[in-house]
């Protein structure tokens, strides 16, 4: 993620504005889900939920997996668009962002639910 921002940064891409903002956008959202990704983490574990251990993590283990398909499909295509010219998955990208929006209510719902 850091490497995408670093090429928007120095105009790498496509050769035009598009990309570079692309790329930044890929970085920015990648970066805070990978982060997301690693608060998930220490939320099942500081909460005892391992594997198999009640709706509490049922849900982290699907927002993780919704932030995880999140990053390939938004981050991934955007990065694969703005580096290779390549459009033709961008009508999939808008399925990358459902899946960041589910993760963050699954986040949320867990910790409603956590009890």
């Amino acid at each position: 993620m850091v490497a995408l921002a670093a090429a928007a940064g120095h105009g790498v891409g496509s050769g035009n504005e598009d990309a570079a903002g692309w790329l930044e956008t890929a970085s920015i959202l990648g970066l805070v889900h990978t982060v997301g990704l690693v608060g998930i983490a220490a939320l099942a574990r500081a909460g005892g939920h391992g594997h198999g251990q009640g709706k509490g993590s049922r849900l982290l283990t699907l927002a993780a997996l919704a932030f995880g398909v999140g990053i390939v499909l938004f981050s991934g295509i955007l990065a694969i668009r703005a580096l290779a010219d390549w459009h033709e998955l961008a009508p999939v990208t808008p399925f990358g962002g459902v899946a960041f929006m589910i993760g963050w209510v699954l986040v949320a719902a867990h910790g409603i639910f956590r009890r």
